[in-house]
């Protein structure tokens, strides 16, 4: 049972809201990230160089942003209740994505890209302005974001919801080990890869399911405190 150590004035409720709201943002600014990376993918496929090097660019911001914004909600929820085992697990999940995996990845992924793909298929002379779209590169920092969204859940969401942000981060691991895979068996195929595209929009899809965990029951607080 998780206690909270409420600011003056700040009731318990006003908290959770205020935690929701903040994770709802995050797990939004995902789900954008994981789209505009799939409509980048969509330029890739269709070969169209400058809509996809602005696709990538703006998914690897909101995949940035996402994770920022994941981090603060968690830190603010894991404060207010110290003594919560789920709020220090989100606080650890999406604090490491950000400030460990993600760099980690980024790095991997310049080196993957400099020995798989020395020359890119789509824009010149370099292939590591296709780095954002790398499932090395997005894939371990969303699933451990998923998680951590996962164990906010568990705090903040019903059980009903909490199962729906668990099917979401699912969905989000699964997609992102399918695609880590066809990257390593075919690298310069999977780089034009429809099915890439697809996994992009099913992480979307998972992302979309965890903030609506959170969304879903602030509705909820409203009705029964309007009732």
């Amino acid at each position: 049972m998780a206690i909270p150590a409420a600011a003056p004035g700040r009731t318990i409720e006003a908290i959770r809201a205020a935690a929701r709201r903040r994770l709802l943002f995050a797990a939004s600014f995902l789900a954008l990230g994981a789209l505009f990376l799939a409509v980048a993918q969509a330029f890739v496929v269709a070969f169209i160089p400058v809509g996809a090097t602005s696709g990538l660019i703006l998914g690897a911001l909101l995949l940035v942003l996402g994770l920022s914004a994941g981090a603060y909600g968690a830190v603010l929820f894991s404060r207010a209740f110290p003594l919560s085992e789920s709020g220090l697990s989100a606080r650890l999940a999406l604090l490491a994505s950000l400030l460990v995996v993600l760099p980690v990845c980024a790095g991997v992924t310049v080196v993957y890209l400099l020995v798989a793909l020395p020359e890119s298929p789509v824009v010149e002379p370099t292939s590591l302005i296709l780095a954002p779209a790398i499932p090395f590169f997005w894939g371990p920092p969303f699933s451990l974001a998923a998680i951590g969204f996962v164990y906010a859940a568990r705090e903040l969401a019903s059980e009903r919801m909490a199962v729906a942000a668990a099917l979401g981060c699912g969905l989000v691991i699964g997609m992102a080990l399918t695609a880590a895979a066809d990257a390593l068996l075919a690298p310069v195929a999977a780089v034009r890869s429809t099915r890439l595209l697809a996994d992009l929009l099913l992480v979307a899809a998972g992302f979309v399911a965890i903030a609506l965990a959170f969304r879903v029951d602030a509705w909820a607080a409203r009705s029964r405190r309007a009732a």
